[in-house]
């Protein structure tokens, strides 16, 4: 009993002492605040330099999705609703050109000449114009993971080779 106290005296500076700060606390937070970082940023707009990356592109593919759209009985890759796979790898070669289905057949789920109004972009707002606002019957993104679903959307359609799937 009495080397627990005597542990417990040595240890309690250690565990009562402030840790310091963190210069910059963001690149700790990568994954779960790259929407929040995204506010930061003077303007939407602004281009980023060129050897820069924007936070949103591995957080849609890598956090975004997976939580939020790769779930059970939507977008997985063993039962893909309305056919989308957001799971597998590659999956740029399976939005970029490709049309959306059933009432949203007109629109590209990437649309590589506008990003902007890509159907992976659109159904994430209130009124997507067809179909219903995603995710279906869950919680609606923060307008912050929505504007990093725009960034990785505009990315994808520069970045992905031409005929990366594109269906007739």
């Amino acid at each position: 009993m009495r080397a627990r106290v005597t542990l417990l005296i040595a240890l309690a500076p250690l565990l009562s002492a402030c840790p310091g700060s963190i210069d910059d606390p963001s690149r700790f937070l990568a994954y779960a605040d790259a929407a929040v970082a995204l506010e930061d940023r003077p303007s939407v707009d602004a281009p980023a330099p060129p050897d820069a990356v924007s936070p949103c592109i591995d957080y849609v593919e890598r956090a975004l999705f997976p939580q939020t759209c790769a779930t059970v009985y939507c977008h997985t890759a063993t039962d893909p609703s309305a056919g989308l796979d957001l799971a597998s790898p590659n999956l740029a070669r399976r939005v970029v050109g490709v049309r959306g289905s059933m009432s949203c057949r007109s629109v590209s789920l990437i649309d590589p000449a506008h990003p902007e109004a890509s159907l992976m972009v659109v159904k994430l707002r209130a009124s997507p114009g067809c179909g219903s606002r995603m995710p279906l019957g869950g919680t609606a993104l923060t307008a912050s993971q929505v504007e990093c679903v725009r960034v990785w959307a505009a990315h994808l359609a520069a970045t992905v080779i031409a005929d990366a799937g594109v269906q007739p």
